[in-house]
């Protein structure tokens, strides 16, 4: 019957430890290498050679052209797809889209049409300013959004400089008396922005024929643009950098007058600083 010491005992395990190789001696090693009768050392293996072929290719040569490679792929005549895997249905739609997106950015046509509905927006926009400038006299808060979509269709009538074919018209709808009579608004910011687009339309770069320019400015004059613009000079503040720019766009109005003979000696004339 085996002790319980027995039960216990380590079971024999076998030694795989690597054995290392006993150290040489470094004098020996060296004696070892030993030179072979053509001045080469002796190797123990086969010695690779390695051939020189400078006219080798790498990679797999090419395919012979005359190989069948099968039948040809088919031309696309259904048109189910057409380039970079879109079919030809696909393609008429994006091409739609992108007409759809061409006509919403497309210039709008400036004509008489067009200056009828900006002359009856503008003329609204006067009104309803009016209206609650009266109503909410001590309340500006009421009035100052309708003041600054005024303010905005004033610096939109500077686009007539570039069409004065319609300045007749301009004039024959009352809006060239309406911007006038906007000179003596209480708020001088919409006075001034008022002078700035008279300064602009009346400007000698602006390229109207004679006929054009005269009609605008006589309109202007029989609404008391000369009389208006001096009333003015007594209320800009010259210290304040906004009323300087209204200033120095009323001189550029009566400069653009001048240009006129028969207006330069009404405004020698009437017009008292």
């Amino acid at each position: 019957m085996s002790s319980i010491d027995d039960l216990f005992k380590k079971p024999a395990i076998p030694n795989n430890k690597r054995k290392l190789e006993p150290t040489r001696d470094p004098n020996e090693i060296y004696k070892s290498a030993k030179l072979s009768s053509n001045g080469h050392a002796k190797s123990n293996g086969h010695t690779a050679e390695v051939a020189d072929d400078d006219d080798m290719e790498a990679g797999p040569s090419a395919p012979p052209e005359d190989e069948d490679y099968g039948p040809d792929i088919p031309d696309d005549d259904e048109g189910r797809f057409f380039g970079g895997g879109v079919t030809r249905e696909e393609n008429e739609i994006l091409d739609y889209m992108d007409d759809q997106e061409s006509a919403e950015i497309a210039p709008e046509k400036i004509d008489s049409a067009w200056l009828r509905k900006l002359a009856l927006n503008f003329e609204k926009k006067i009104t309803k300013n009016a209206e609650l400038r009266a109503k909410f006299e001590n309340e500006p808060q009421k009035f100052m959004g309708s003041e600054a979509d005024l303010d905005s269709d004033i610096k939109a009538l500077s686009i007539l400089s570039e069409h004065p074919e319609l300045y007749g018209d301009f004039a024959k709808l009352g809006c060239v008396g309406s911007l006038v009579g906007l000179l003596a608004h209480e708020n001088t910011d919409i006075a001034i922005d008022a002078v700035e687009i008279i300064s602009e339309l009346t400007d000698e770069d602006v390229e109207a024929e004679e006929g054009q320019w005269n009609t605008l400015v006589d309109a202007m004059v029989d609404s008391d643009l000369l009389g208006l613009l001096v009333s003015n000079f007594g209320r800009f503040n010259e210290g304040n950098e906004s009323d300087r720019s209204g200033v120095y766009h009323a001189l550029s109005v009566l400069e653009n007058m001048a240009s006129r003979t028969s207006l330069a000696e009404k405004i020698g004339q009437d017009t008292k600083f």
